[in-house]
């Protein structure tokens, strides 16, 4: 029996694949197996600030990603699920303004998530 249908690795037909180390703790991982951390340009809330292009790719190990949560432990149903996972959308500023009690309360809404 296995726990995941590939072994937790990619090297489909390479047979042996280099080594990298973990840009977290050091350990010497196949290049296959690790995690890389996409660009924080996807992430950044603000549209119109341009951050600068960090060509350092951030490779982490199966336990460091974990603990990081840079990916997400799941259940044994839901490994069967081989869809990408959803990337990251942008977060909206709505200001909404209370005129009983006149405060306003800033709040983020991510957007795909719960009804539209």
């Amino acid at each position: 029996t296995f726990k995941r249908r590939n072994g937790g690795r990619n090297e489909h037909s390479c047979g042996h694949v280099n080594f990298i180390r973990c840009s977290n703790c050091g350990k010497c991982c196949p290049k296959d197996k690790v995690f890389a951390v996409r660009d924080v340009q996807e992430a950044c809330v603000n549209e119109g600030y341009t951050l600068p292009k960090l060509y350092d790719m951030m490779r982490y190990c199966v336990s460091c990603a974990i603990h990081s949560h840079v990916v997400r432990v799941r259940s044994r149903t839901n490994r069967r699920n081989r869809e990408p996972p959803q990337r990251f959308r942008r977060r909206n500023l709505f200001l909404e303004i209370s005129f009983w009690n006149w405060k306003i309360d800033w709040r983020f809404f991510l957007f795909g998530r719960g009804t539209e």
